[in-house]
């Protein structure tokens, strides 16, 4: 399924952005079928243990651990493996933050 369609399916119904944005949060949370998974912030490796709403701005973040810190970081900017189930999500998330529109 392309980006856009994807972008479309989740947010049906979706009033507004940050109605938008919980709906990206519920689908991340049941189509990444492995948690935590490894990503990569600024090139360094990291676990990411779950997602949660930012609550400051209209952003989804990651809960991420690395050598026992943790540390959250905007979902957007994750660097997700190719073979990550769900990473299609992932990707039509940062498309729709992108673009700020419902």
């Amino acid at each position: 399924m392309d980006i856009d369609k994807l972008i479309s399916r989740v947010t049906d119904g979706c009033d507004s952005f940050t109605e938008g944005e919980f709906a990206f949060k519920t689908a991340v949370e049941e189509e990444v079928v492995v948690w935590p998974f490894e990503a990569k912030v600024v090139g360094e490796t990291v676990e990411v243990e779950s997602i949660s709403w930012d609550g400051e701005e209209t952003v989804l973040v990651a809960n991420c651990r690395r050598k026992g810190r943790k540390y959250v970081v905007p979902l957007t900017v994750l660097e997700v493996p190719p073979n990550l189930h769900g990473r299609e999500y992932l990707d039509a998330y940062r498309e729709f933050h992108r673009s700020g529109v419902l």
